[in-house]
């Protein structure tokens, strides 16, 4: 299977992280949202990036069945 080639970069000025979200088409900006927030929800906040830091989250979204 090949990783995702398609980047979107989201900037949490709030908190003063970098999202980079990996996926295998472009994403709306409603589902780059959902895939941080799905993120942010899954990550105990002991692990939550610090402020100044880059996180790269990879998703399957728009990846075709049976590749």
């Amino acid at each position: 299977m090949r990783h995702p080639d398609i980047c979107r970069v989201l900037i949490d000025e709030d908190a003063g992280v970098t999202y980079h979200v990996m996926a295998y088409r472009e994403l709306t900006d409603a589902e780059a949202m959902r895939v941080v927030r799905t993120y942010l929800l899954n990550t105990s906040p002991r692990k939550r990036a610090k402020r100044g830091m880059t996180v790269t989250i990879v998703t399957v979204i728009g990846c075709q069945p049976g590749l």
